[in-house]
């Protein structure tokens, strides 16, 4: 699990068109967008682009609302609901 720097902005995710973040954190790993300040535009959409390029799991506030991940067993389940 990890927590995408500021919201999902590019000046948190890229430093000169380079990706250090995802760079770092393993392919498996699952991404939260946390996307609730629109007059910014978050996430930008050139993250989510480079998420999908990259064939990334995110889950984006906006579209999933309240995002619960558990670790049972070393394995980590994912649940959203809008409630």
């Amino acid at each position: 699990m990890f927590q995408a720097p500021h919201h999902g902005a590019k000046n948190g995710m890229f430093h000169h068109k380079n990706t250090p973040w995802l760079d770092f954190i393993g392919k498996r790993t699952k991404i939260a967008l946390s996307s609730h300040i629109h007059p910014h535009k978050h996430p930008h959409k050139k993250v989510v682009e480079e998420l999908v390029k990259q064939k990334r799991t995110y889950f984006r506030t906006d579209e999933h609302y309240h995002l619960t991940f558990e670790i049972k067993n070393g394995k980590v389940s994912t649940k959203w609901s809008h409630f």
